[in-house]
């Protein structure tokens, strides 16, 4: 009796062995199969990090971001993205197939009248809130599209330029726009952002916003000594003027 259980102890011991080894086989026989259904998750996780500066959500038919934005399909897919408003000649569109694209060959300088093309932007922002949503984006995502975007909530809603500033950088908190893009938007603050009430931009409109808005009572003026240089504001005479970088002195 006690070899005959024996042999039983045997057998049962070197079938599980052999299930065991089945076992292993089969997982090598099925590690290609394993491999390829790994692709598309890898191919989701490749895109995910490929896309690293997301559309900044300012209104629910109202986004902001940069090149890089544009260039993430899944990203502007999910926010429901149909048009986009491209405000840089040297942008091109990376979906033309996908969304409707307007581009705006405006340059990010302090003497470029961006106020000139709101019209035309703010036109095509609208005509996208029956389909969808808008992107509207520069090279970096800062400047330019920031001042549309500022210039479109000031127009739409009739909020201050400050008020605007806040809820596009509770969007994006990198946008900024330059001195001359600031100075233009406080000016369309000033008309009523009224569209038709404004006359152009140029060195004497710069030096008069810029007298208007800094020259009156004691105020500190970030970063405004190298618009002064550039453009040869150098009669203001006024005590009461201070320049937080301390480079100008009037």
């Amino acid at each position: 009796m006690a070899t005959a259980t024996k042999a039983t102890t045997t057998d049962h011991i070197r079938d599980r062995l052999f299930a065991k080894a089945d076992v292993v086989a089969d997982s090598f026989t099925e590690g290609p199969v394993a491999a390829v259904s790994l692709q598309p998750k890898a191919a989701e996780q490749q895109n995910e990090e490929r896309c690293l500066d997301p559309p900044g959500k300012i209104r629910r038919h109202l986004y902001i971001g940069s090149r890089e934005t544009e260039s993430c399909l899944s990203a502007l897919q999910a926010a429901g993205i149909t048009h986009i408003l491209q405000a840089g000649g040297e942008l091109g569109p990376s979906h033309p197939a996908q969304f409707t694209y307007k581009k705006l060959s405006v340059s990010d300088e302090e003497d470029e009248d961006l106020v000139a093309v709101f019209k035309e932007a703010f036109d095509f922002i609208e005509d996208s809130r029956s389909s969808g949503a808008v992107l509207v984006h520069c090279a970096q995502g800062m400047s330019r599209s920031g001042t549309i975007a500022i210039g479109y909530l000031m127009w739409r809603e009739r909020l201050s330029y400050d008020t605007a500033l806040a809820h596009v950088q509770q969007a994006r908190p990198v946008v900024d726009p330059n001195e001359g893009f600031s100075l233009q938007l406080q000016e369309f603050e000033r008309l009523g952002c009224r569209l038709e009430a404004w006359k152009g931009w140029d060195k004497q409109r710069l030096e008069r916003c810029f007298r208007r808005n800094h020259v009156s009572g004691r105020r500190v003026v970030h970063g405004f000594s190298d618009v002064i240089r550039r453009f040869h504001v150098h009669d203001i005479t006024d005590d009461n003027l201070v320049f937080a970088d301390s480079t100008v002195m009037f």
